[in-house]
């Protein structure tokens, strides 16, 4: 069944997606599953026109490249940023509440998020407990939160021994700043208040051909993602039963996903290859062995087991450090 709770009110929210060069073809979905959270504001920064698409009207889209918006960054933080490929902005992602204050409006919190994924019914999983206990929701770079205030927002300048983030920043490289080799270990070492729940969220593994969710999280031999309006779910076969459960979002990582429903479709199910038409009268699992089968694989139970190890190596704390600034960096000739 659909998780449901009472409704709650929203403390305000606005979330950045910053994305440089053509859109993926999913966009639109991308797109309305933002128009079903109408309690947040999704702030967008990109540099492909837009005027084709249907834009919810919590969606407030901002026209800008890169290098703009890098110094833009950079000059808030009065230090210069200046990365020669996109992925590498993801490094200032805890530094983006310097831009909130050229939308003209107060939040309560801020995040960010990417576009390579889907999100379900936020209202389910972001409680009263997060909003009042914690500054820092979630620990990952494709959906994190941050309490508006000035303390939380400079978390990122806080010392710690392994990194400092003017030169993470500086540095040419991606250092993934942005979650658990980054920010994530600044968080622990002051102490500060910070939520890690990655079991509400299908994090896809990039690595195995089939959709399954990222080593710790449960998976089963039959199984599928689907999006119904709003709402993102699986269907799995757990002994004799199927049985639903529901997450926030769905995250497909490093995929292509080319093949799309029909437009304005509100249930499709969601797997290797793309979104899958799937009207009211076919019921998920049914799709389940032609959408996304299981095959053994060799290599795949191998990536389990390395995963597995180096999910366990980060819970207590052993988890890759940072790359240091003072490694070789080569240059182009």
């Amino acid at each position: 069944m659909i998780a449901m709770r009472d409704k709650m009110t929203f403390p305000s929210i606005a979330v950045f997606a910053v994305y440089f060069g053509p859109l993926p073809a999913y966009f639109q979905l991308w797109l309305d599953s933002c128009g079903y959270n109408r309690a947040v504001d999704w702030l967008l920064f990109v540099d492909a026109d837009v005027s084709r698409y249907d834009i919810p009207p919590n969606v407030l889209v901002r026209r800008s490249t890169l290098v703009d918006l890098s110094s833009r960054v950079g000059l808030a933080l009065g230090i210069e940023l200046a990365p020669s490929y996109p992925y590498k902005f993801c490094d200032f992602r805890p530094a983006l509440w310097v831009l909130l204050s050229e939308e003209g409006k107060k939040y309560d919190f801020w995040g960010h998020c990417d576009l390579d994924m889907i999100f379900g019914n936020l209202n389910v999983f972001l409680t009263e407990d997060m909003f009042s206990n914690y500054d820092k929701i979630f620990t990952v770079g494709h959906f994190t939160l941050y309490r508006n205030a000035t303390s939380v927002n400079k978390m990122f300048e806080a010392w710690h021994p392994e990194m400092d983030w003017r030169e993470v920043m500086a540095d040419p490289r991606h250092r993934g700043f942005d979650e658990h080799i980054g920010v994530n270990r600044i968080w622990r070492a002051a102490g500060a208040r910070m939520l890690e729940r990655e079991e509400i969220i299908a994090n896809i593994d990039p690595h195995i051909e089939r959709f399954e969710r990222a080593v710790p999280s449960r998976n089963y031999r039959r199984q599928l993602f689907y999006f119904e309006r709003g709402h993102v779910l699986r269907t799995y076969l757990a002994g004799a039963e199927w049985r639903i459960d529901e997450f926030m979002y769905i995250h497909f990582q490093k995929r292509n996903m080319t093949c799309l429903p029909a437009p304005g479709a509100t249930r499709y199910a969601i797997a290797p290859g793309g979104f899958f038409d799937m009207p009211d009268h076919v019921s998920a699992s049914s799709l389940t062995e032609q959408l996304n089968p299981f095959h053994f694989r060799p290599a795949d139970s191998l990536h389990r087991l390395r995963s597995t190890i180096r999910s366990w190596r980060r819970s207590v704390g052993l988890g890759p450090r940072i790359p240091s600034l003072r490694c070789t960096v080569e240059k182009n000739p």
